[in-house]
């Protein structure tokens, strides 16, 4: 008995040692003006924590839980973090005023302190500069980066990783160059050299094995918004997204980048202009992206824009004009009634109302209402842009009540929306009032033949 009593106890100990190691990942937050959800995100899972009495948590991740790079995140906060199968750590997020800074102790706080150095993170580059310093900016930075890196003394293996997430994190910048410079330098001519494309498609490229980086991610979207967008300056975005999934199929061979990518821009277009301008959307999705639990994300989607579909009944509104009285959309009934929703301090919205004054002006006496819903938060500003820009028509302050925004899933402005006579949507992404189109649609409701 005594023999075997003394196996039994050695193979449970020898069992004990061939287990994997595990993860103790601990979290404090201290200065924090409100409460935000916590979650850790590793390269295959997302974990909640929950704090306690002392703002604090500990999370005692699976043996089988997959290392390398992952981020912390409170609320809108987001700390990037290295995890490593038996290496703990904690993080300690100190609020300084309205800044966060992080601070990292235990056997695996090393790397993340590396990751989350200010001068590495924080880098943008000058978009005002021309093509050839704009090029050299980058070049420039991921030398340092790399210098820096290497003095880190790290083991080779974790150095061959970072040295292409931290290419990917600089030359993300790149495709972003065409639109940024031309905003910047207010120069509406600019078209980027054969050359500057050419250098996007060299400097990112597909590597499989980074699928899961973020920095990769932002990259290849940059990379595929910009070859899309070559030569087709103006276009519908029905139009745009077709160059974008063509763009895809052209260019990108690996399945898992050509799925995240379709899912990407698909998912970014219902979300913000909904299923009209692209015929047949949702079977196109699901031609081309597989994973199960994007699908159904998709469908719900495309389940809550049907609900804004033409012919339906458009959610309510009830909002006060600049005299304090009380507005709906009921009050409307029997004419058309053209909505765009704005805010004084948005520049595309600002770049929109000389044209929607013109529209309002041409349309006086006709049915057609123009009701401008501001969703500003400082209503002496609303107030002061009316009365500065001389707005004509129904001008409305939707105060701190988003329910009608949330009901059109409005997720940028400026949004425009036309409404029949009945109260019934005919267009819940109506083009902008600058668009020739949107001329065409409010003169066949006016009843006018010719156009000017």
């Amino acid at each position: 008995m005594r023999k075997i009593g003394f196996w039994l106890v050695f193979l449970l100990l020898c069992g004990g040692c061939n287990k994997a190691p595990r993860t103790v990942v601990s979290f404090h937050v201290d200065g924090a003006w409100r409460e935000a959800k916590v979650t850790l995100t590793t390269p295959d899972s997302v974990y909640c924590l929950t704090l306690d009495s002392t703002r604090s948590a500990m999370l005692v991740l699976p043996s089988e839980v997959k290392g390398g790079y992952g981020s912390l995140n409170y609320g809108r906060l987001c700390v990037p973090v290295y995890i490593e199968a038996g290496k703990d750590f904690d993080l300690a997020l100190q609020f300084e005023g309205r800044y966060a800074v992080p601070y990292f102790t235990g056997e695996g706080a090393r790397k993340n302190e590396y990751l989350n150095q200010d001068w590495v993170r924080k880098f943008k580059p000058d978009f005002r500069v021309d093509e050839a310093s704009f090029l050299q900016i980058l070049q420039e930075q991921e030398q340092r980066q790399s210098r820096f890196l290497d003095s880190m003394l790290f083991e080779e293996s974790f150095r061959t990783l970072e040295s292409r997430r931290l290419h990917y994190a600089v030359y993300a910048f790149l495709p972003l160059y065409p639109s940024y410079h031309t905003y910047y330098v207010q120069d509406n001519g600019y078209k980027p050299s054969s050359a500057f494309y050419e250098k996007v498609k060299t400097e990112i490229r597909e590597e499989s094995e980074l699928m899961s980086l973020p920095e990769y991610q932002a990259a290849w979207i940059g990379k595929i918004t910009a070859l899309a967008g070559q030569d087709k300056p103006g276009y519908e975005v029905g139009q745009c997204l077709e160059t974008q999934l063509k763009c895809i199929e052209e260019t990108v061979t690996e399945p898992l980048l050509k799925e995240f990518l379709t899912d990407h821009f698909m998912t970014g277009y219902v979300k913000n202009y909904g299923m009209a301008g692209f015929k047949d959307i949702e079977t196109v999705y699901r031609n081309k992206v597989n994973h199960p639990e994007k699908r159904k994300a998709f469908s719900e989607l495309c389940g809550e824009w049907s609900k804004l579909e033409t012919g339906c009944i458009s959610p309510e509104f009830r909002y006060a004009d600049l005299n304090g009285k009380m507005v709906a959309l009921s009050d409307f009934a029997g004419k058309y009634v053209f909505i765009q929703i704005w805010a004084s301090w948005c520049e595309p919205c600002r770049e929109e109302l000389p044209h929607w004054k013109e529209l309002a002006w041409q349309f006086e006496g006709t049915d057609i209402c123009f009701v401008s819903i501001s969703c500003d938060w400082d209503k002496a500003a609303w107030r002061r842009t009316v009365k500065e820009e001389q707005l004509p028509g129904i001008q409305l302050y939707a105060d701190r009540d988003s329910g009608f925004l949330k009901a059109y899933m409005v997720r940028n402005i400026p949004r425009f929306i036309l409404i029949d006579r009945e109260g019934r949507i005919i267009d819940s992404g109506m083009s902008r009032p600058s668009a020739s189109r949107t001329l065409k649609i409010l003169y066949t409701l006016a009843g006018i033949e010719d156009l000017p």
